[in-house]
């Protein structure tokens, strides 16, 4: 079993430790160099901002802490327990790494899919993601579509999390990315009974869920 989840732009920079990075791709070394050497103007284009992090106090790879513990969005704010060991099996996808496993150490970074040259090597690291998962019994699809859309796996199992408002069925964004981080943690020690998942109102739905998407309702 293995989840697929996606990095976030918020991160928790505090408690940095000195150590190289556990992941040392050529593709990311080579992005990574590429960052480095952008002028000025290129830097606030690319990067949104004037001072570049890649170069300051040369950070990237030798500061790192646990990608788990790194990124900070709302989905990862919903992970309790972030020392269990069942992360393990958390697989996080990002522009700059890849993807990298939770317990990996990474250094913060800024860079996204809507960036210049990021998909440059997109498809070679999806090559390297679907070749890691192709042994594994089940893929949960706990990413966003920006990053799980290069995911191949025969049994690949996806989630949707829908509010109903006026006999609507609406997706709120901020939502999905809770109830997204929420279902990691449900998953971590609950595979194996998907339909029994609830929180803050979302229920299992079997009209709209099928064998390789389950469907969560909340009334409003």
């Amino acid at each position: 079993m293995k989840i697929i989840f996606s990095a976030t732009k918020e991160l928790n920079t505090e408690n940095l430790i000195k150590k190289a990075n556990d992941l040392n791709f050529i593709e990311v070394n080579e992005i990574i160099e590429y960052l480095k050497n952008l002028d000025e103007l290129t830097t606030f284009k690319i990067l949104k901002t004037k001072n570049n992090l890649y170069l300051q106090n040369q950070q990237i790879n030798q500061y790192s802490k646990p990608a788990i513990e790194l990124y900070n969005g709302i989905s990862f704010r919903q992970l309790t327990n972030k020392s269990n060991r069942n992360y393990q099996n958390l697989m996080i996808l990002s522009a700059l790494y890849g993807f990298s496993y939770a317990f990996d150490y990474i250094s913060p970074y800024r860079y996204d899919y809507t960036m210049k040259n990021a998909n440059k090597y997109r498809k070679a690291i999806y090559q390297k993601i679907n070749y890691l998962l192709k042994n594994e019994d089940i893929v949960y699809d706990l990413a966003s579509k920006e990053y799980s859309n290069g995911i191949e796996h025969p049994n690949l199992i996806s989630f949707v999390f829908y509010i109903l408002d006026n006999k609507q069925l609406k997706q709120n964004s901020v939502t999905s990315k809770k109830m997204r981080g929420q279902m990691v943690n449900y998953l971590i020690n609950n595979s194996s009974n998907l339909k029994a998942f609830t929180y803050d109102g979302f229920k299992y739905n079997h009209e709209l869920s099928s064998a390789n998407k389950f469907v969560y309702v909340k009334e409003k």
